[in-house]
């Protein structure tokens, strides 16, 4: 995957919000933490994310923050709902390899590889997320 600018992430995020898919919640600024192994790729090294609660989907927003500005890496729809696998064309859907919503340190925990000419597993960790919004995220 290329390296993505924050305007190409704000093109991505507009397109998957204006899908059909039935938002839930929107939860700003949550911390977070990325492990990379195998090929390098900065899209998704990031600390603080925006979350959007889907029906059966989550939407991770990565970026970091200079003053008030934020600069966006990535945006990563999860889901393992056949439907909205098929029936987003246009849409990266990623089905996450494992997923824990009560990891160590009540982190929720997310992994998932991606294959090119080498192979990429990222994990995410989201910090600090209460057990009501825990409760909302659907995979």
């Amino acid at each position: 995957m290329k390296a993505q600018n924050s305007r190409t992430v704000i093109n991505e995020l507009n397109k998957i919000q204006n899908s059909g898919l039935r938002l839930i919640r929107n939860i700003n600024d949550v911390k977070c933490v990325t492990f990379l192994s195998g090929a390098k790729n900065k899209n998704y090294s990031f600390n603080k994310a925006d979350l959007y609660l889907y029906e059966n989907a989550l939407l991770v927003v990565g970026y970091f923050k200079i003053g008030n500005y934020k600069f966006y890496k990535s945006a990563l729809l999860f889901s393992q709902n056949e439907r909205i696998i098929n029936n987003q064309k246009n849409i990266k859907v990623i089905s996450p390899k494992s997923f824990n919503l009560h990891s160590f340190n009540d982190d929720v925990y997310i992994e998932f590889d991606e294959s090119n000419f080498i192979n990429l597993n990222v994990e995410i960790r989201l910090k600090n997320l209460n057990e009501d919004d825990k409760n909302l995220i659907q995979i």
